[in-house]
């Protein structure tokens, strides 16, 4: 893993650790970066227990990720 990617784990992380809910849209503005979904498997590798669920917008959906407090 080179050095951006540690840096966008790390900031996912934090986010997740301070209670934030995250979507894909979320970690793009945190972390200039498309692979939310890439970052939340590692943690998830990592031992957290990161919860997801779907969330419905007029006719759009999405998940979001989250550690249960």
């Amino acid at each position: 893993m080179d050095k951006q990617q540690e840096t966008n784990l790390s900031r996912v992380k934090s986010a997740l650790e301070s209670g934030m809910k995250l979507s894909v849209i979320s970690v793009l503005n945190l972390c200039q970066t498309i692979d939310a979904r890439k970052y939340i498997s590692m943690l998830r590798q990592q031992g957290m227990d990161i919860k997801s669920e779907w969330v419905q917008k007029g006719k759009k959906s999405y998940k979001i990720y989250y550690l249960e407090k």
